[in-house]
């Protein structure tokens, strides 16, 4: 038991000790007019001040134990965690590299075995023809330059103007970005 002092006492007490006269005891009033002995409050707080240290020192024995414990537990968490994330890192790893591998196959395969229509030219106006195409119209205009061609191609925003050095050339490149969108188009189709 853990020895009671009088300050403990008047810390714990709202009210002054008071002697009383006939037995020469302190007396501590209570609310309905009777009075505490001074003894019994010193063994009453002695005793709440013991239990107040027992349950302070088993609950940081418990908070310390518990604390290390779950400590250990969350440890050895994260690393399986870590473990789990480094498995399934490899299993994506390995799952994008095969991936790719059967993308470029299957673009090889399409490169061979798809053929993309080819342009059909016709005249527009004098000095211009167009091929007309669901992505849009490609244009070759002559007349500028010394020679060289406008090759107008279609885009989101409108069209697209570059200069070649002749018809023929404007048609090849024509031919090469409609093939390229087509196949890119399939490509897209794939994935949905």
């Amino acid at each position: 038991m853990t020895d009671t002092t009088k300050e403990d006492v008047e810390a714990l007490t709202p009210y002054k000790f008071v002697r009383d006269v006939d037995n020469g005891n302190q007396m501590l009033p209570r609310v309905d007019g009777t009075y505490y002995r001074r003894k019994d409050v010193e063994t009453l707080v002695s005793g709440l001040l013991a239990d107040r240290d027992h349950w302070k020192s088993e609950f940081d024995a418990a908070h310390l134990t518990g604390y290390e414990a779950a400590k250990a537990e969350m440890r050895e968490a994260l690393i399986a965690a870590e473990a789990e994330r480094d498995d399934a890192m490899t299993l994506f790893h390995a799952a994008d590299k095969k991936m790719r591998a059967l993308a470029a196959e299957r673009d090889a395969a399409l490169a061979g075995a798809v053929r993309v229509k080819p342009l059909a030219w016709a005249a527009f106006g004098k000095e211009c023809i167009r091929a007309e195409t669901e992505l849009g119209c490609y244009e070759i205009i002559w007349g500028f330059r010394n020679g060289q061609v406008w090759l107008d191609v279609p885009n989101i925003k409108g069209s697209n103007h570059v200069w070649h050095p002749a018809a023929d050339l404007a048609k090849a490149a024509a031919q090469a970005d409609y093939d390229a969108r087509i196949r890119a188009a399939m490509k897209g189709a794939d994935h949905d």
